[in-house]
């Protein structure tokens, strides 16, 4: 696995509640990045919009990352769309697949990987971000929901999980790294080439709300107030 960062932790975990949860108390203690957390099984996979992320024990990739960068919160709310560009290339050469927004990875309109990003601020950055993905490898029909698949229910072939997860978290860093530099014309262009037409102008129309976001809090800060709290992004 190549490692472009300076500092670079894994911990794996037999099982934990959430991997997110796991990173959050982490983060709150003042770990550094990046941190990478995986799990085999959790027993309560956070999704979107408080729903459960069903996680099979040892049948697919449950793993999240500390992050701290020092990207606007504009930017910031990106990251759900970076990382599932992550799984979409991952995927790629095992599986056509297409990115469906927000931040959902789908084969043949099912859900086989989802990305739950969430951060902590208290100024006009996050001081932390966790980035949670779950992905659906090994998984049998009845694991999972009806709306989701996995690569064994599409191809009918069992995969090496781990190997799965380094091309993940080395094609996780790369686009962290070009997220941290602000290459993120170039991010936005990918993650296009990943979606359907109806996704493309959703796309275009919430990067236009964030560009607003940013304006936004550009003058919420210059009155020197503070954003405070846990940020959930949907």
């Amino acid at each position: 696995m190549k490692k472009n960062n300076k500092y670079i932790k894994f911990i794996n975990l037999d099982i934990v509640d959430s991997t997110n949860n796991y990173a959050f108390r982490l983060a709150e203690k003042g770990q550094k990045e990046i941190t990478v957390i995986r799990a085999m099984n959790q027993t309560n996979g956070k999704g979107r919009l408080i729903r459960k992320w069903e996680s099979p024990a040892a049948k697919g990739i449950y793993v999240s990352y500390l992050l701290r960068p020092d990207n606007s919160l504009g930017e910031i709310y990106l990251l759900p769309l970076i990382f599932s560009l992550g799984v979409a290339k991952v995927l790629k050469p095992i599986i056509s697949n297409n990115i469906k927004w927000p931040n959902d990875v789908m084969i043949n309109n099912k859900k086989i990987a989802g990305c739950l990003v969430e951060a902590r601020s208290n100024s006009k950055k996050a001081d932390f971000v966790i980035a949670g993905i779950g992905i659906n490898i090994n998984s049998n029909p009845e694991d999972i929901p009806p709306a989701a698949t996995s690569l064994k229910i599409e191809t009918g072939y069992i995969y090496d999980q781990n190997k799965i997860f380094e091309q993940l978290t080395t094609e996780i860093l790369s686009l962290y790294n070009n997220f941290k530099k602000g290459n993120i014309n170039i991010l936005i262009k990918q993650i296009l080439d990943f979606c359907p037409e109806k996704d493309k102008l959703i796309l275009l129309e919430n990067l236009m709300a964030i560009e607003e976001l940013k304006t936004e809090y550009n003058n919420f800060y210059k009155t020197d107030n503070c954003l405070n709290g846990v940020i959930t992004l949907k």
